[in-house]
């Protein structure tokens, strides 16, 4: 296994995984950037594509050898690269890195399944980060399919994102449309049901049938406007969470969390 030793911040690889910390460079070479030893072994362990893998060399030091002989077969098309730690934490934005970084293939957008058992999340203008990253992290905890993402939403792999979904990244469906509005229409036409969390005309998220239906999902929309009038009404109904003690709304992924574990209580 052939270790690749970067020693200048000019270094056309270094450059490369500097530029992927933005959503400009991640569009242009299809990687997204991810650190840390918990997130790198999720990566490894769910056989994702890891385009390059960085080690400090600290890290390299005390288990670079080891890394290699577990997962140097399984990563024989890997550029496997030994950076200074100087150079490591020009590249990690935690205080402490753990000196392990790697650039991941963005995955295919997958396509909504149209068959069996679905529940899915979609989210409508959200902008917040780390509301997103709790989103998809507690998605993964229920066994929620995965997440469709609208147009104007947080990109999923921005790093802040990332660091909320703590590796649950991996474990979902991650598709992203154009035109939230048009495939909700979609959807429904694939007997899905799906409901706004509205408080327009709205239903008491208690009262709402979130089991029963074979392919059910649930619209959050975004922090300061909630879910735009255009989904709103290509959806099958509204639902709402009740407040008794006045507060005007709950933070997004707050209210997302309570739907998604009601229909687990339901299937209880």
């Amino acid at each position: 296994m052939r270790i690749l030793e970067i020693t200048s911040e000019n270094n056309s690889i270094y450059k490369k995984l500097k530029s992927i910390k933005d959503k400009k460079g991640r569009e242009q070479h299809g990687l997204f950037f991810i650190e840390g030893r918990r997130f790198v072994a999720e990566a490894i362990q769910r056989n994702v594509g890891i385009d390059i893998l960085c080690m400090g060399q600290k890290y390299y030091d005390r288990f670079g050898q080891e890394l290699v002989e577990l997962y140097g077969d399984q990563l024989s098309n890997t550029t496997w690269v030994l950076l200074s730690d100087k150079l490591m934490d020009g590249l990690t934005d935690t205080v402490s890195d753990q000196g392990l970084c790697a650039a991941v293939e963005i995955p295919a957008n997958k396509p909504v399944p149209t068959e069996g058992r679905q529940f899915y999340v979609l989210l409508d203008k959200l902008q917040d980060p780390g509301n997103l990253g709790t989103i998809i992290r507690t998605c993964h905890a229920a066994g929620a399919t995965g997440i469709v993402l609208g147009n104007q939403c947080v990109d999923p792999y921005n790093t802040k994102t990332l660091r909320s979904t703590m590796g649950s990244i991996f474990a979902l469906n991650i598709h992203r449309v154009k035109d939230l509005a048009q495939k909700i229409g979609e959807m429904r036409q694939d007997g899905y049901d799906i409901y706004a969390a509205a408080l327009e005309n709205g239903r008491p998220y208690t009262q709402l049938k979130l089991w029963e239906p074979e392919k059910v999902a649930i619209v959050i929309g975004n922090e300061g406007n909630g879910v735009s009038q255009e989904v709103i009404d290509a959806c099958t109904g509204n639902v709402y969470i009740p407040m008794p003690g006045g507060s005007e709304s709950l933070n997004a992924s707050a209210a997302a969390s309570i739907l998604i574990y009601e229909r687990i209580r339901q299937e209880i």
